[in-house]
């Protein structure tokens, strides 16, 4: 009778299980890297073949770790104490410097107006519908059209109706 033994290695458990989790961690990380190449390869091509991003150049490939940012140089600008604890301002809200909102012209002033002669006592979303304007420029009219005294409401909010002053 022939009998075969086993015989397990004499290493410390401890470190063929650390030995074991570094082999596994190191597959992981290059298994994870091939996946997430392939992915973005894959939506470039995709985003490609759609046109709507130019060709790219192939992905860097990433760092295992990290490396440390380097520290800031010291600026010395010869600013005095009072100028370095100025607040800065914080940027205006609503359109960019130069830009300018569109201004409302006659032509869509007179095309409310006739639909008001020819449907008075609408409110605000059958006058989108009938001049065929979105929202925000019906209501921008309408309110150019109040101010003006050219039209009269009654209501309120998006029960209002309009006519004809």
């Amino acid at each position: 009778m022939v009998c075969f033994a086993l015989v397990m290695p004499t290493n410390n458990p401890s470190t063929l299980e650390s030995k074991i989790h570094e082999i596994v961690a190191r597959a992981a990380a290059e298994i994870a890297a091939t996946v997430r190449g392939d992915l973005a390869a894959e939506v470039q091509n995709l985003l490609q073949s759609m046109a709507i991003v130019p060709p790219a150049r192939a992905p860097a490939p990433r760092p295992a770790v990290p490396a440390p940012r380097p520290a800031a140089p010291a600026q010395t600008t010869g600013k005095t104490a009072a100028t370095k604890n100025k607040q800065v301002a914080k940027p205006k809200r609503g359109p960019k410097k130069g830009s300018k909102r569109r201004l409302i012209s006659d032509a869509e002033l007179n095309v409310v107006l006739d639909v008001l002669k020819d449907n008075p006592g609408l409110t605000s979303v059958g006058i989108q519908k009938a001049a065929n304007i979105d929202s925000k420029q019906a209501a921008r009219v309408l309110n150019k059209l109040r101010e003006t005294n050219r039209v009269k409401w009654e209501g309120e909010r998006a029960m209002a109706t309009y006519t004809i002053a």
